[in-house]
C-alpha cells in the first residue's frame, strides 16, 4: 500500500472513532487505523502483515476468527456483540461487523471490519434485558391470569396463567397478535370479555367485574377481573391492561360464611323469641293493670323481669335484672338467673335484703369473669297500701300521676362483683290512681337524658317510654314494668256519675264494698247513709263522684257534686243545738233533706265543704279498747266533729 499522501478516504479511515481494519482472505491485516493501534498498544508496522491471533489476546482473536470465518463461509456481512476484559478493574463491550470484499473476477479477497466501543448502551440493554426478565419471572409465577391488548384487542402479551389456563397454550407465540375470540371457545365468556374491553377503553376508566371463567381443561372457575386503559407518552389511550383474579375459593368461603351468619341469625332470633316468651304477660285486674317494654339493644338483651300476682294477698311481687354486656352470652346468663331469682324472690314469701346475700353468692356461678349485674325487687301490697323496693344496682324508679312524675333514686350496688353487698330498701305508700314503672339502666339513662314529662295513665306513660325507647341517644336495652293502681282493696272510686244507670251500678258497688268491709251489723245503714248523700247529689249536680275507703277502724265516704252546693254551716251548727225529736219540725227536713239526718244519724262525723257540695262521712268501728269506754263518752264521740272541712 502507498504510504506517500493519503487520500480523503484514507484520511476519514484513520480518523475514524471506531476501530477499523482490512484483512486479506489469509486473515492478514492489510490496513489498520490509529483507534486500532491504540487499542492494540501497537505500531501499524507491528500490525500490518499479521494476523489477529498475533496482535490481540487468545478470547479476543477467537470472536475475530469465528466472524472472518463465518464471512469467507456465507460470502455475507457478519456482526457480533462482545466484552473485552482489560483488567480486573473492569470490562468493555463492543460491536464488532465484519464485511466480505472481492476481486473483479468475483474471488473472495478479504474483509473489512469495524468495531466500536457500545459498553454504555450494552449496560442500558442488559439492564432493560434483566428488568424485563425480572418483570417476565414476575408475571409468570404470579397466579393472577394478566393479559395486554391493543386497541384492536389483539394480545400484545400474557403471563404464564393467562396462557395456560385460559388460552390453552403452551408458548407465547401462539397467543401473541390474536384476538380474544379466536383464543376461546365460550360464546358466552367472549361476549363478556369483548363488552367489558370496549366499556375500559370508550370511558378510559377501570372497570371492576365478578364473573366466570371457563377454563381450557374445562373446569369454570370464579374470577374478579379488573381492566384498566394505559396510556403513551402523550395522554392517548393506546391498549388495556386486564388482570383476573381465581376468587373459587372466596366465594365458596363466602357462601359458608352466609350459611353460617343465617344459621346464627337463625339460632339467634330464636334465642331471642325463647327470651321473649319467658317474659311475664301484660296483666289487667280490677286492682292494678301492668304494661311492659322489652327492647333488645340487639336481638337479645341483657335485661330480664319477671312478677307474679298473688291474689290472696292482693300482692304483685317481681324482680328486674339488667346484667352487663349484650349479645347471646350475655341473654344466656339472663336465662340462667330466672330460675334462680323465681325461686327466691317470686315463692310467695315476703322479701327482704338477706335474701339477696343467698343470691348473690349463687350469681356469681353464673356470670362470667368481670360480668356483673344490677337487680331491683318490688312489692306492691295492695292491702297495707305499700310499695317496697329493694335495689341491687337498679338505681331508680319511676312514680308518677296525671300533675307530677318523678324520678326516685336509690343507692345500691351491683351485684356478682364483691362477696358483701350493699343494698337498699326504700318503701312508698301506694295512692289509686299513681302509675309506677320500675326499669333497667337503659330507660333511665335515657329518662334522665331527655327529662321527665307527665303523662295521663297508664297508656300516657307507656306511650312515652315507647317514644323514649326510639331515640338515636339509645344505647343499651330497653325494659321497663309499667304499673297503675286502678283502686286499692279497701277503696272504691267512682269519679263520674251522670246517668241514672250509673247512678244505679253506684248503688251496686256500694253494697259490694260495705258487705266485704264493713263489720256485721253496720253495713246497711252505712249503706243508707252513703246512697242518701249519693242521692243528694245526683240530685243537686249533673255529675257526681264518690270515693270509699275503709283504713284501720275507721271507714270513710266522700261524695261530691257539680252542683251550686248550699249553707251547710248554719245547718250542722243548728243540729248541734236542737234535739232529734225537733229536727223533722224545726229545721224543716223533709222530702231530700232529710238523708242529712239519716247521714248524721249513721256515722261518727258528718263534715261539708265551704260550697256545701261536698261531703264527708266518717264512721268509726267498735274496738276493744272502745268498747270499755264509758257509753256516755262513745256518745259524745257520735256527735263530735261537725266541723266543715276543705
Amino acid at each position: 500500500m502507498n504510504h506517500g499522501e493519503l487520500t480523503p478516504l484514507q484520511v476519514i479511515f484513520q480518523h475514524m472513532p471506531t476501530l477499523a481494519w482490512m484483512k486479506d482472505d489469509q486473515g492478514r491485516f492489510l490496513e489498520i487505523n490509529a483507534s486500532f493501534t491504540r487499542f492494540c498498544h501497537k505500531s501499524a508496522a507491528e500490525i500490518v502483515g499479521r494476523t489477529v491471533r498475533d496482535v490481540m489476546p487468545a478470547f479476543l482473536s477467537l470472536v475475530y476468527e469465528e466472524l472472518d470465518e463465518a464471512v469467507a463461509q456465507s460470502r455475507l456481512s457478519q456482526s457480533r456483540d462482545h466484552i473485552y476484559r482489560e483488567n480486573r478493574a473492569g470490562c468493555n463491550w463492543f460491536d464488532t461487523q465484519v464485511f466480505p470484499f472481492f476481486q473483479k473476477n468475483g474471488r473472495f479477497a478479504g474483509t473489512i471490519g469495524f468495531s466500536r466501543k457500545i459498553s454504555h448502551r450494552k449496560q442500558l440493554e442488559l439492564k432493560l434485558e434483566n428488568q424485563q426478565k425480572l418483570l417476565r419471572t414476575m408475571m409468570d409465577n404470579i397466579p393472577d391470569m394478566i393479559v395486554f391488548k391493543d386497541l384492536q384487542l389483539q394480545i400484545l402479551g400474557c403471563n404464564k396463567s393467562c396462557r395456560e389456563l385460559l388460552y390453552g397454550a403452551k408458548r407465547e407465540e401462539d397467543v401473541i397478535g390474536k384476538a380474544t375470540w379466536e383464543l376461546l371457545h365460550d360464546p358466552k365468556l367472549i361476549e363478556n370479555c369483548l363488552k367489558k374491553d370496549y366499556e375500559t377503553l370508550l370511558m378510559d376508566q377501570a372497570v371492576k367485574v365478578e364473573e366466570q371463567y371457563a377454563l381450557a381443561d374445562g373446569r369454570v372457575i370464579d374470577v374478579e377481573t379488573v381492566k384498566a386503559p394505559f396510556h403513551d407518552s402523550e395522554g392517548y389511550v393506546t391498549g388495556l391492561l386486564g388482570i383476573s383474579r381465581d376468587i373459587t375459593d372466596r366465594k365458596r368461603y363466602e357462601q359458608e360464611l352466609r350459611c353460617r351468619e343465617q344459621q346464627t341469625l337463625k339460632e339467634l332470633h330464636l334465642a331471642a323469641k325463647v327470651q321473649q316468651d319467658t317474659l311475664p304477660d301484660a296483666l289487667t285486674l280490677p286492682e292494678v293493670r301492668i304494661e311492659t317494654l322489652f327492647l333488645p339493644y340487639h336481638t337479645v338483651s341483657g335485661d330480664l323481669f319477671n312478677y307474679k300476682w298473688f291474689a290472696n294477698e292482693k300482692t304483685l311481687r317481681g324482680y328486674m335484672v339488667d346484667v352487663s354486656g349484650h349479645g347471646v352470652a350475655t341473654a344466656l346468663q339472663t336465662s340462667s338467673l330466672k330460675m334462680l331469682l323465681d325461686f327466691h324472690l317470686l315463692n310467695g314469701e315476703t322479701v327482704t335484703e338477706d335474701h339477696f346475700q343467698l343470691i348473690n353468692q349463687r350469681l356469681q356461678q353464673y356470670l362470667h369473669e368481670d360480668a356483673f349485674a344490677g337487680i331491683a325487687y318490688f312489692e306492691f301490697d295492695l292491702q297495707k297500701s305499700l310499695l317496697t323496693f329493694i335495689s341491687g344496682g337498679i338505681n331508680f324508679y319511676l312514680t308518677a300521676n296525671e300533675n307530677r312524675c318523678s324520678l326516685i333514686p336509690v343507692s345500691s350496688r351491683f351485684l356478682g362483683i364483691f362477696d358483701d353487698i350493699d343494698m337498699q330498701t326504700v318503701t312508698r305508700p301506694l295512692k289509686a290512681g299513681e302509675v309506677y314503672c320500675i326499669m333497667s339502666d337503659g330507660v333511665s339513662d335515657l329518662m334522665e337524658l331527655h327529662g321527665l314529662q307527665a303523662q295521663t295513665g297508664l297508656a300516657g306513660y307507656t306511650r312515652w317510654l315507647e317514644t323514649l325507647s326510639q331515640k338515636p341517644e339509645r344505647s343499651d336495652d330497653f325494659s321497663a314494668v309499667v304499673l297503675e293502681i286502678n283502686q286499692l282493696p279497701r277503696q272504691l272510686r267512682l269519679p263520674c256519675i251522670q246517668t241514672q244507670q250509673d247512678l244505679a251500678q253506684a248503688q251496686t258497688a256500694i253494697h259490694e264494698f260495705l258487705r266485704n268491709y264493713a263489720p256485721e251489723g253496720e253495713g246497711a245503714i252505712l249503706e243508707v247513709a252513703a246512697n242518701e248523700a249519693l242521692n243528694n247529689g245526683f240530685f243537686a249536680g249533673q255529675r257526681v263522684s264518690l270515693r270509699m275507703r275503709r283504713c284501720g277502724n275507721r271507714l270513710s265516704i266522700r261524695v261530691k257534686d257539680d252542683g251550686p252546693g248550699f249553707d251547710a254551716r248554719s245547718l250542722l251548727n243548728k243540729l248541734q243545738t236542737i234535739s232529734p225529736e225537733a229536727w223533722y219540725d224545726e229545721l224543716g227536713l223533709h222530702d231530700h233533706g232529710r238523708g242529712i239526718l239519716l247521714m248524721h244519724s249513721a256515722c261518727n262525723r258528718l263534715a261539708y265543704n265551704s260550697l256545701g257540695n261536698e261531703v264527708l262521712l266518717l264512721r268509726r268501728f267498735p274496738t276493744p279498747a272502745l268498747e270499755t269506754r264509758d257509753p256516755e263518752a262513745q256518745s259524745n264521740m257520735a256527735i263530735e266533729s261537725t266541723k266543715v272541712f276543705l
